[in-house]
């Protein structure tokens, strides 16, 4: 059954009991009063037939009683009960009736002076209204027939009936009316219920509500859910976002609510976790029990009982486990739930180790130079008139000083630029045979005076998407640093592009020369490092030719490893990424 019957039903239900219990009351009133009047009307009669035979005598009844209504019965009684006349019987029939003291209406006139019954007549065998009234001697009883004439006059006025029933149809018609547009309200609103219970959205669209009130108040609370759910689904997607953010950063993150208990953890965490700890746990709250945190905890319990006013509330700290270093973040809120995060800042760490230690080497490889120069500066300065011979050896060496600190401060600005601000190269369409035959081209005097034979087997169309500069720089290097320490009349130096697949052409450079120690192979690409440190300075280099060419290689996608060769001499194998 729908809301609209129900309703229809349940008011109508309502009203039709209400109906009945106004029409019964009134009704009950309404016959109350008309049965007063009649009793009142009879009394009266009695009255009069009773003053009359008091003050006529009992013989004048006949008189009074034939100016009574033709309907009306009229009893005299005497005191013992009697009946002395009776205007509907013969004479006869009033001497064998039997003493009428016990008749209810009579019992109650002799006791109270008056007194009313509805009871059938055994003589007249028809059922009277009895009215008895006690007089000095006699009882004086007037009676009406109780037929359909007197139930007639007693019940109540149809009239109020009728209005109650017209009243009844109009409420009828607009409890029809109100109920077809509250059930549509209630129906709509029960649709809304059960979309919403069942998750499907989509039967939103399809709840109208009728133009009352209550419809307007349910359109507003399908709009307004509407818009709650917009912003759940925006919330929720925003949700999905951070956790995947979460999920995928390098930090390991780990959210507690303020009694510790973990909210939310990702895999970074406990992959860091387990790298501190001494052992492996997959419990998040493992944090408060290890003796590593414990300066974190000690401040995590410290501020439990502390009061603050300045929210997030932060402490930073420092790990060093097992070769690695991890920074730890402690965030509180001011729902007192806090979250920690691990960085592994090992690689951070040494980084600056090794930039610390390039700036002790820069300081010391820009010392020699620059104390060189300022010395031949000074003796210049002191030096007399005339002296041109010395003073320009002084000049020369002062020269050869600012140009070994030029090239060392140009490779260094070169190796900072490639790991530092490697987008700032710009890349195009390289031939590795031209760039090589500028490079021989270049070095064609130095090639020359070691008289060293050069063994380029590296043919035109290898192409790289590279940068000029530093594909320039590897050949370079290598070439100047074989021309350096392996170069001799008869020797060999060659570049080969042996090797070619689908991602990268591979190339061997090598020479005749005496070749490295072992224990030096591993090292030779370390920034400032020599084999011969005297020999190195002396030849004039920087100690970073090597560095460079390394990351000259990886800017390149490829990868570069020294090794010395079974026929004598040192190799280096490398490769570089195709277009």
């Amino acid at each position: 059954m729908k809301y609209r019957q129900k309703i229809f039903f349940y008011f109508l239900a309502v009203f039709i009991v209400f109906t009945a219990l106004i029409v019964y009351v009134q009704r009950q009133i309404e016959e109350e009063y008309k049965t007063d009047t009649l009793k009142m009307d009879l009394e009266d009669y009695s009255n009069v037939v009773g003053k009359f035979v008091e003050k006529y005598g009992m013989d004048s009844i006949h008189i009074v009683a034939g100016l009574l209504p033709e309907n009306m019965r009229l009893t005299i009684i005497d005191e013992d009960g009697k009946v002395v006349f009776d205007n509907t019987l013969t004479t006869e029939e009033e001497r064998v009736l039997e003493s009428h003291f016990y008749r209810p209406e009579i019992a109650v006139a002799g006791k109270d002076g008056i007194g009313t019954a509805v009871r059938y007549s055994d003589t007249k065998k028809t059922e009277y209204y009895y009215l008895a009234k006690a007089f000095d001697g006699f009882y004086s009883r007037v009676a009406l027939p109780y037929n359909i004439a007197l139930n007639s006059f007693l019940k109540a006025d149809n009239y109020f009936l009728y209005v109650i029933l017209f009243l009844f149809f109009v409420a009828l018609a607009s409890i029809l009316f109100i109920s077809d547009k509250l059930g549509k309200s209630i129906a709509g609103l029960n649709k809304f219920i059960n979309s919403v219970a069942e998750k499907n959205p989509s039967d939103l669209g399809n709840i109208k509500f009728p133009a009352t009130e209550i419809g307007e108040i349910g359109s507003k609370i399908v709009d307004v859910y509407k818009e709650v759910e917009r912003k759940n689904h925006e919330i929720e997607n925003e949700k999905d976002k951070l956790i995947q953010h979460l999920n995928n950063i390098d930090e390991g993150i780990a959210i507690f609510s303020s009694d510790r208990k973990c909210i939310y953890f990702n895999s970074h965490y406990m992959r860091h976790m387990n790298m501190i700890l001494d052992e492996a746990t997959f419990a998040p709250e493992s944090v408060f029990e290890a003796v590593e945190f414990s300066q974190m905890l000690e401040f995590l319990k410290k501020k439990d009982t502390e009061a603050f006013d300045n929210y997030p509330v932060r402490w930073y700290g420092k790990i060093s486990k097992g070769g690695n270093y991890f920074l730890v973040k402690l965030i509180i809120f001011y729902d007192r739930s806090f979250e920690i995060l691990l960085s592994n800042i090992t690689t951070d760490e040494e980084n600056r180790a090794i930039k610390h230690e390039m700036t002790g080497n820069i300081a010391h490889e820009l010392r020699t130079p620059v104390s060189t120069i300022s010395g031949y500066i000074e003796t210049l300065l002191q030096m007399g008139e005339g002296d041109e011979e010395r003073k320009r050896f002084y000049l020369q060496r002062t020269y050869s000083q600012v140009q070994r600190l030029s090239a060392l401060i140009k490779d260094i600005a070169l190796i900072t630029k490639i790991e530092e601000a490697s987008s700032m190269f710009d890349m195009e369409k390289l031939d590795v045979a031209s760039v090589v035959s500028d490079v021989l081209s270049d070095l064609d005097e130095k090639i020359k005076e070691s008289g060293a034979k050069i063994v380029a087997g590296i043919k035109p169309g290898v192409y790289v998407n590279g940068n000029y500069t530093l594909l320039y720089s590897i050949f370079r290097n290598l070439a100047e640093n074989a021309l350096v320490y392996a170069a001799a009349p008869g020797s060999e130096i060659g570049i080969v592009n042996y090797a070619t697949d689908e991602k990268f052409h591979y190339f061997r450079f090598y020479d005749s020369g005496p070749g490295v120690p072992e224990e030096h192979l591993s090292k030779m690409f370390d920034r400032f490092y020599r084999v011969d440190k005297g020999r190195s300075r002396k030849n004039g280099g920087t100690g970073l030719g090597l560095s460079i060419v390394k990351n000259a290689v990886k800017f390149h996608g490829g990868d570069i490893s020294a090794r010395n060769r079974a026929g004598g001499g040192l190799e280096f194998m490398f490769s570089l990424k195709k277009m």
